[in-house]
């Protein structure tokens, strides 16, 4: 599995979601609502075709001057409805082939982040890739 390929295709799928900016690397600035794909930690010879599992996080964030709209925002983002994260994956689960499969499997780390001295409202997405 070429994990290049994997945050390609992870990338592609999330850019099918409406009014949300992916960055496909780690940026020094933002311009929300986006989502930063992030590698996370992995696993060699998972299967019995030696294959790998490798966890992706991606990072949602939006802005905090209007708080409320933002979280109901960020509640459409983690659903399972035709604009969320959980949809776009899961309607492209090879990732345009980059993978044998991939999933959301949870959200975690809710609250404020900052970016380049400036506060989000965000989460934390979490993908299991299998390939």
């Amino acid at each position: 599995m070429n994990l290049t390929s994997v945050r390609a295709g992870i990338t592609s799928a999330l850019e099918t979601i409406d009014n949300l900016r992916i960055y496909e690397w780690i940026p020094s600035t933002i311009q929300p609502p986006a989502a930063v794909v992030s590698l996370g930690t992995g696993q060699y010879d998972a299967d019995l075709d030696n294959g790998m599992i490798v966890n992706y996080g991606v990072l949602v964030m939006l802005t905090r001057a209007d708080d409320q709209n933002s979280q109901q925002r960020l509640d459409d983002f983690l659903g399972q409805d035709t604009n969320s994260i959980f949809h776009a994956i899961d309607t492209n689960p090879t990732l345009s082939g980059s993978c044998d499969s991939a999933r959301v499997t949870s959200w975690n780390n809710p609250g404020t982040f900052t970016i380049g001295g400036i506060e989000y409202l965000g989460v934390e997405v979490n993908l299991e890739v299998l390939g």
